[in-house]
């Protein structure tokens, strides 16, 4: 005697649930600039930032504060799409300290979907001009203390805090 079964689950999420959770991200980004008060295009990234992730680009946005070149905190936001496992949180908890000579480093990683023609055909659309980078977002000189997430049905972004 043999069986099998099988399950699926389905995820489906409109561009409003993707704004929702990507509004998250652009408030926790406020308040790290404000507090820190290392940045003031915070709007302007939170707008790229939801563009690239209304199409599926987006991968991980990743935020770093420096000083003086040196890491003291950073933050990183992995997409998650279909995923029940993340929590809804609210954003905050980012309230970062002001730091001398301090610089505010976003990068993000994109979805294999966001082909090179792509990239060119978006460019006018963003608002920051964004530029390749080598630069490694392992933090390796601060520790992973805490996460939170921000989700909207299965649509969610799962955030690591390091210090």
């Amino acid at each position: 005697m043999s069986g099998s079964s099988s399950s699926t689950k389905t995820f489906s999420y409109t561009s409003e649930d993707v704004t929702k959770v990507v509004r998250k991200f652009t408030t926790d980004l406020r308040m790290i600039a404000e507090s820190s008060k290392s940045m003031t295009e915070a709007a302007k990234y939170g707008h790229d930032v939801e563009y690239l992730a209304q199409r599926g680009f987006l991968k991980m946005a990743d935020v770093t504060l420096l000083s003086g070149g040196i890491e003291v905190k950073a933050v990183q936001y992995v997409v998650q799409i279909g995923s029940s496992d993340l929590t809804p949180s609210r954003a905050g908890g980012v309230l970062w300290p002001e730091v001398s000579q301090p610089s505010l480093r976003i990068i993000l990683t994109y979805t294999s979907d966001y082909t090179p023609a792509l990239k060119e055909e978006t460019k006018p659309k963003l608002k920051i001009s964004w530029s390749p980078t080598d630069v490694s977002t392992s933090h390796s000189t601060l520790k992973e203390n805490s996460a939170r997430d921000y989700s909207s049905n299965g649509f969610g972004v799962s955030r690591k805090d390091f210090t």
